[in-house]
């Protein structure tokens, strides 16, 4: 996958929230959680993730900027904001329990 196609940097860039990227990288963060998952190892990316991306993706939602009408082209924005809001929540919960606790985390119910 070409960096510029990974949900954090479209995030960033576009300051548009893409719901299918999102679901894209959540699929690819799964997999790897999945083949790992029995290992006592865990992956630099998959750390990586849970200790940088998830707070820039986070930070980048809870800026004001964010939702404001004139810095994007969503015509509705209170459809727009309550499934972001959801997906937030379901990152901080997900970051919780990678770090804290559960191993399998509770990908097969947030998919």
């Amino acid at each position: 996958m070409d960096s510029d196609d990974w949900f954090t940097t479209c995030l960033r860039i576009n300051l548009i929230w893409d719901d299918s990227k999102y679901r894209e990288m959540m699929d690819l963060v799964k997999s790897i959680m999945i083949k790992y998952k029995s290992n006592y190892l865990i992956p630099k990316i998959l750390i990586y993730f849970f200790s940088f991306d998830v707070d820039i993706i986070i930070n980048i939602c809870r800026n004001n900027l964010f939702f404001d009408v004139r810095s994007n082209n969503i015509s509705d924005h209170s459809k727009y904001k309550e499934p972001v809001e959801k997906r937030i929540i379901e990152l901080e919960e997900l970051k919780y329990d990678f770090f804290y606790g559960k191993s399998d985390l509770s990908f097969e119910k947030t998919l």
